[in-house]
């Protein structure tokens, strides 16, 4: 699962480098959050990110948790939306659950190569 974890991140951070987002990893101890990157989408928000390996009821409640203990550590909280970024696009259950409590859904093509999902990354989208 962490080497999962670990590609589906790093896909994230090549996608974000080329399209010239900036892209910044927790590092604190109480906040080691996988990414948030800086003014998406051409704004001056920014996206909070929780990878996910799968879409299991347990993951997405963990995930939401996790983004909201990490957002009350970081400053600007009211720019900050929250998102869960999975490996292939999730089930009905968990895209529910997530747009009712708020949280925007993200998952990579099968090549690794794109972000799809409820929000863009970048201004083109």
């Amino acid at each position: 699962m962490r080497l999962q974890h670990n590609a589906i991140t790093n896909a994230l951070r090549t996608i974000c480098e080329e399209a010239e987002l900036v892209i910044e990893e927790g590092s604190e101890q109480t906040c080691l959050f996988d990414a948030l990157v800086r003014e998406y989408a051409g704004t001056e928000r920014h996206l909070l990110i929780e990878v996910k390996t799968d879409d299991s009821a347990p993951m997405c409640r963990m995930a939401v948790g996790q983004l909201l203990d990490y957002r009350r550590h970081l400053g600007d909280r009211a720019a900050i939306d929250l998102a869960v970024l999975f490996p292939a696009k999730p089930g009905k259950d968990a895209i529910d659950f997530l747009g009712f409590v708020g949280v925007n859904v993200l998952w990579l093509d099968d090549d690794m190569s794109n972000v799809s999902g409820d929000v863009a990354l970048g201004a083109e989208g």
